[in-house]
């Protein structure tokens, strides 16, 4: 299960899969490439994936988007 850029494992290899979040996109399940993931803490018995957004009581502060280089 692919998280990242389309372009397969390698942008080299742009045909060899789809990764979920372009398809759940396309599927219209999700409204946007975005996930997030939150661990709780070392001792914690449990966390949660979103796909397609953010829980915003889990964080405190901005968040800021920084350039991605290829």
């Amino acid at each position: 299960m692919g998280l990242g850029y389309d372009g397969g494992p390698s942008l080299s290899a742009p045909d060899e899969y789809t990764p979920i979040l372009t398809n759940l996109v396309a599927q219209d399940i999700i409204s946007r490439r975005a996930f997030s993931i939150y661990l709780n803490g070392p001792e914690a018995d449990h966390g949660s994936v979103i796909f397609g957004g953010i829980d915003t009581t889990k964080y405190t502060g901005d968040l800021i988007a920084l350039p991605f280089y290829v």
